[in-house]
């Protein structure tokens, strides 16, 4: 009996853990807005060729790949991805607000399989922002020109988010990155 409840106790905690380890896929924005998703069994990781993501999965016992590319987005536990759909890039949603904000999914999804708080991106964007869920997903990497050619064209037409951009000038620090959009996003919920 003594050696029972051990193992009880391991299988309890274990079924607890794995009950919140949602994975699955978005096919659409609507699938996501519904809650419509396509429910995956495990994540075994990713692999890209010429810059295209793909997701490998469990499912009932089989490996699923799905391409980033024929997908809105996915779930690995509570994190959710939205994926740019002009490159087929899967991006880490941050923060919820005024502004939408990113980071590269690359290094969440490393982090997600190895169990550790940091991982790495090798392909992709530093980060992204975009004005809803839905909405077109706009990088900014400050040493990538295309990236930057696209975040100039929509600072131009998106003057109402003028004071992030002030803040965040042309720095590539997480960490400031992270500051002015949460300041951000604070002053809009205040009204500010």
């Amino acid at each position: 009996m003594k050696k029972l409840i051990p193992l009880l106790i391991f299988y309890f905690l274990f079924k607890v853990a794995s009950a919140k380890d949602i994975i699955g896929t978005y096919a659409t924005y609507d699938d996501f807005i519904n809650n419509t998703m396509d429910t995956m069994d495990g994540y075994i990781g990713f692999g890209h060729a010429k810059g295209q993501v793909t997701l490998r999965f469990i499912k009932d016992s089989v490996e699923k790949k799905v391409k980033c590319k024929d997908i809105w987005g996915f779930k690995l536990g509570d994190r959710l991805y939205r994926v740019d759909q002009k490159f087929g890039q899967p991006a880490y949603v941050l923060s919820v607000g005024k502004i939408i904000y990113y980071e590269n999914g690359q290094s969440y999804m490393d982090a997600y399989k190895t169990k550790k708080a940091v991982g790495v991106f090798t392909i992709g964007y530093l980060c992204y922002f975009s004005k809803n869920m839905n909405s077109e997903m706009i990088p900014y990497d400050p040493k990538i020109t295309d990236a930057m050619t696209r975040y100039k064209e929509f600072k131009k037409s998106n003057p109402k988010f003028m004071e992030l951009f002030k803040c965040l000038g042309k720095t590539d620090d997480y960490s400031k990155i992270r500051t002015c959009v949460r300041a951000y996003n604070a002053a809009a919920k205040e009204g500010k």
